[in-house]
């Protein structure tokens, strides 16, 4: 006898949940600021890690705003939208994309600013060569993010870091799934700007000024994932509507 198994929520996927149920019965309201993660974990009877989860995926479905050093807070303009578990298991999916691509600048700064002052000839080498393919990948999307890719993983052997290249890797990976999203999202006019700030992470990287290096990574990868960020959530409150 076939029996399906019988699916339940994951805790973060709760909070969501009850979160909504709370700003649709008056119990939160637009505008509000939020309890720290602690006392949310402390008020919802989850962990910490659940809390950030959910706090991301509000974000993401644009009911939240996390303003760094401040707190987060309810937005006070809040979207008109029914959303599916489907649509919300999508939402988490994608926070979690971007949660990866986080700790991915904060390494790949601290990469740069470590290059700066122990790359060999060797690596620069390899860098120069990453960075003239990212050059001369055009009009050709797919080419420009293989090409992305290489420029961050020589970043990662530059700064004698073989495992960050291994992570990069992985994300690229991960983001792969939303290669048609990420292609909408790399306009002509931010592939340019990636490539001007990879070819001023080289010259940073060569002179030994790892902070301004550091800087450029952060305008660098920014450039990509505020577009790509963008189109993710449109196109998943377009799924929704749907």
């Amino acid at each position: 006898m076939k029996v399906d198994q019988i699916k339940t929520d994951s805790a973060p996927e709760r909070v969501v949940k009850q979160f909504l149920q709370n700003l649709e019965i008056g119990e939160m309201a637009a505008g509000q600021k939020l309890p720290t993660q602690d006392k949310l974990a402390e008020m919802f009877g989850v962990g910490r890690s659940s809390i950030r989860e959910a706090m991301n995926a509000l974000a993401m479905m644009g009911f939240v705003e996390i303003i760094q050093g401040k707190g987060s807070y309810i937005k006070k303009v809040l979207p008109v939208t029914n959303v599916s578990h489907s649509s919300l298991s999508n939402y988490f999916d994608t926070a979690n994309l971007f949660h990866l691509l986080e700790i991915r600048e904060i390494l790949e700064c601290y990469a740069v600013e470590k290059a700066a002052t122990v790359a060999s000839e060797n690596n620069i080498e390899k860098l120069k060569l990453a960075v003239n393919r990212l050059g001369k990948s055009g009009d050709d999307l797919r080419e420009f993010l293989l090409a992305d890719l290489a420029f961050h993983v020589a970043i990662g052997l530059c700064a004698r870091l073989p495992e960050l290249a291994d992570m990069v890797k992985a994300i690229h990976k991960s983001g792969n799934k939303k290669l048609p999203v990420i292609f909408r999202a790399t306009r002509e006019e931010k592939i340019e700007k990636s490539i001007q700030t990879a070819k001023q992470i080289l010259a940073y990287i060569e002179q030994g000024e790892g902070k301004q290096a550091a800087r450029c990574m952060r305008n660098h990868l920014d450039t990509v994932n505020d577009g790509l960020r963008d189109d993710l959530v449109q196109n998943q409150m377009n799924t929704d509507i749907t």
